[in-house]
């Protein structure tokens, strides 16, 4: 084998190495798991709260790549005003964004979400943007970030500044959904016998 040839195969098994690693490096406990040391995946269906604008929500974690991929999100709750600011505004669009990993655990989001008066019409544009780290085991995360609000005719990934300014930090605590066994009903009572 050339020096050339033997090089070659060693860039192969390397770049194979790079890419099977995070798939086989997971982050479990116990035996045969990495003990919090591995790589964390958002995949799958989360449940979360913001306590300090009083919301919960549901995500949908789509992975396209290893290193990147999109998010569904319905929030629940929460003041579509923003206290007032927006009067006229009675609920939040659904939300869309896009997430890239910036480590093991760790990563970066932005997603937009509309603010929508009550004949759906946007009365301002929410642009959410921070990061993400999973905690040991991967099911659960901390979320910082702040949320930009743009006015109905900008452009949130545009040059100009966001008209009604910027909200932050937002603090958010997420846990992935498990599978669970359904519950089990009590059984139907016993009739009572009548007397004859």
């Amino acid at each position: 084998m050339t020096a050339r040839s033997a090089a070659r195969t060693l860039s192969i098994i390397a770049c194979v190495a790079a890419i099977v690693t995070p798939a086989l490096s997971g982050d479990a406990d116990g035996p045969g798991g990495n003990n919090g040391r591995g790589v964390c995946r958002t995949d799958g269906a989360w449940i979360g709260s913001a306590p300090d604008f009083g919301i919960t929500f549901m995500a949908v974690y789509d992975a396209e790549s290893h290193w990147w991929g999109t998010i569904d999100l319905t929030w629940i709750g929460g003041d579509p005003t923003f206290l007032g600011s927006f009067p006229d505004a009675v609920a939040f669009s659904e939300v869309k964004g896009q997430w890239k990993r910036t480590g093991r655990r760790t990563f970066e989001y932005t997603m937009i979400s509309y603010g929508l008066d009550a004949t759906g019409q946007p009365v301002f544009i929410a642009k959410n943007s921070g990061w993400k780290r999973l905690l040991e085991g991967c099911h659960s995360s901390e979320i910082e970030g702040a949320i930009e609000l743009f006015a109905p005719h900008q452009d949130p990934f545009g040059d100009d500044p966001p008209m009604y300014g910027c909200v932050g930090p937002a603090f958010a605590f997420e846990m992935q959904m498990s599978i669970d066994p359904p519950c089990e009903p009590p059984p139907p009572p016993t009739p009572t016998p009548t007397p004859p």
